[in-house]
């Protein structure tokens, strides 16, 4: 099924929502009929929700997981209408910019699936994945490296606002 691209800022383009420190939570809507069917122009006005969320897996689940992913991601796989696609990530390649010794990272991958699993995600209802499957993550972190760099972000107000919070944040704790 081809779909065209949204124009960037509307509203159906990913939008960035809280969550735990360890959580990244991103909601779309996506036009078209629905899995198999190509959409036909009387269809083009339906809107299936995409709703996508990740957690790193840095070792045992806390508190702070559980209220600001876990619970919620248990909570829309049980109240979100059926139309709704839900995408569950474990994001292994964040977890991986703190050096850990590569068993425990894998260890860590296998328990929070397993965590997951347990807590009552359904594979049925839900899609959990690791990160590293998907190998457009890494392609993209690359097309951005190479577009973005530190010096170009540094001359934009936003990025020296965000700098400046994330190091006010550090002197807190």
């Amino acid at each position: 099924m081809t779909r065209k691209r949204p124009p960037r800022n509307s509203p159906d383009t990913a939008a960035l929502q809280g969550g735990s420190s360890d959580a990244i939570n991103t909601t779309s809507s996506v036009q078209g009929a629905g899995a198999g069917k190509e959409a036909t122009p009387e269809e083009s006005n339906e809107t299936q929700q995409v709703i996508f969320s990740g957690i790193q897996p840095t070792g045992i689940p806390h508190l702070g997981n559980y209220l600001g992913a876990l619970r919620e991601w248990k909570r829309l796989q049980d109240t979100a209408p059926l139309s709704t696609k839900l995408l569950f990530c474990i994001a292994d390649l964040h977890a991986a910019t703190i050096p850990r010794p590569a068993s425990e990272m894998y260890d860590n991958r296998v328990s929070m699936m397993a965590v997951l699993r347990a807590m009552g995600l359904n594979q049925k209802r839900s899609t959990v994945f690791f990160q590293s499957a998907v190998p457009a993550h890494a392609e993209l972190q690359w097309i951005l490296s190479c577009t973005a760099s530190t010096g170009y972000l540094g001359r934009m107000t936003q990025w020296k606002v965000g700098d400046r919070l994330a190091e006010r944040a550090l002197m807190i704790q």
